[in-house]
């Protein structure tokens, strides 16, 4: 029997033409509160928010549980804000393991205990993703804005390696520690933990741009590229591709069989992409599902790819953009990015 990965099959059941109305992967911000106060953060800190006492209750998110899992869902992600926050975070994440799904677990990892982290090695099918922020705790700290939150977060680390529960980390590359950039990811090396890095910072979800002014210069990210060689190798088989502006609609297209649900009930496309969404509160997953997924089909259908500015690009392929980049950026969905089309014409300058 041919053994494949938990990626290989979630991606085939995603590329899966039969599966396009099949919520595969989904997921849940169980907060968007957090312990942290970083810099970057693309949660804005308004009561829209920041509002604990409407979230959604343990006993509703058992309920969705049971209802996404019955409609198909395999793979989910649990989130935030920070989701270790939540006093039933443990209840909810065992639950969710019980009902058979695959667990990704998007944390800052300063709340990570080894109890916790015991928990976690008992399920074969749970993986953690680590945002590591620096590699001294100045800098660490300087993003984080949280006193003492760079050794908490290196604990947290160790349980995960001590229990060997599968764990990745990753990095936004930010003007404030891109000179750790190379020491984060020779720590990754020494611990033996895949790594990846992105020098593409997102505006707030309410539109606000001060995310934005962490970000690095095109031409600094171009440098991380050489440094990178996966990286590297990625942009030079890109530039041997030739994508069309309906591969570009496919982005879209092909990800409704994907969902997120706010910590407030709302079902969306995803985290960033709030319209069109729907309210759980006082209806079943599947029928909130079967109302995206019609409303997502009528959106893209109202916005043929021909109309929208990246998909006549003939530098697609190098930039392979999302259309909802253009939604958090400039309001239009499909609208052109600036700061990804200097990077572009920088990496094809630099690699061709």
């Amino acid at each position: 029997m041919k053994v494949i990965s938990a990626e290989d099959f979630g991606d085939s059941l995603f590329l899966n033409g039969t599966n396009r109305k099949t919520p595969v992967w989904g997921g849940i911000d169980l907060t968007f509160s957090c312990n942290m106060n970083c810099c970057h953060c693309y949660i804005p800190k308004s009561k829209e928010f920041i509002d604990r006492e409407n979230e959604l209750s343990f006993s509703e998110i058992c309920c969705l549980i049971d209802e996404l899992v019955d409609e198909g869902c395999l793979f989910f992600t649990i989130s935030g804000g920070e989701p270790l926050i939540r006093d039933d975070f443990i209840d909810i994440y065992l639950y969710a393991i019980k009902k058979g799904l695959i667990i990704t677990i998007l944390t800052n990892g300063t709340l990570i205990t080894p109890e916790l982290a015991k928990v976690f090695s008992k399920y074969p099918n749970t993986y953690i993703e680590i945002s590591l922020y620096g590699i001294t705790t100045e800098t660490y700290e300087n993003i984080t804005k949280t006193p003492n939150s760079f050794e908490k977060c290196l604990q947290g680390i160790e349980a995960l390696l001590d229990n060997n529960v599968k764990l990745n980390l990753k990095t936004p590359i930010l003007t404030l520690n891109a000179g750790e950039i190379i020491a984060i990811n020779n720590f990754a090396k020494e611990k033996k933990l895949n790594f990846r890095c992105d020098p593409y910072v997102i505006p707030q979800l309410d539109g606000t741009k001060e995310p934005c002014k962490y970000r690095i210069s095109p031409q600094d990210a171009v440098e991380f590229d050489f440094l990178f060689e996966d990286r590297s190798n990625v942009i030079k088989e890109r530039l041997l591709t030739k994508e069309n502006s309906r591969q570009f609609f496919r982005k879209c297209t092909d990800s409704v069989c994907k969902f997120s649900i706010t910590p407030h009930g709302k079902l969306q496309k995803c985290t960033r992409m709030t319209t069109p969404s729907f309210n759980l509160h006082n209806s079943s997953f599947k029928e909130g599902w079967n109302s995206l997924y019609s409303m997502s089909l009528e959106l893209f259908s109202n916005y043929p790819p021909e109309k929208y500015e990246c998909s006549t690009c003939n530098k697609i392929s190098i930039c392979s953009p999302c259309p909802i980049d253009g939604i958090v950026e400039n309001g239009a969905i499909g609208s052109q990015v600036e700061y990804k089309c200097k990077l572009t014409d920088l990496r094809i300058k630099q690699f061709s």
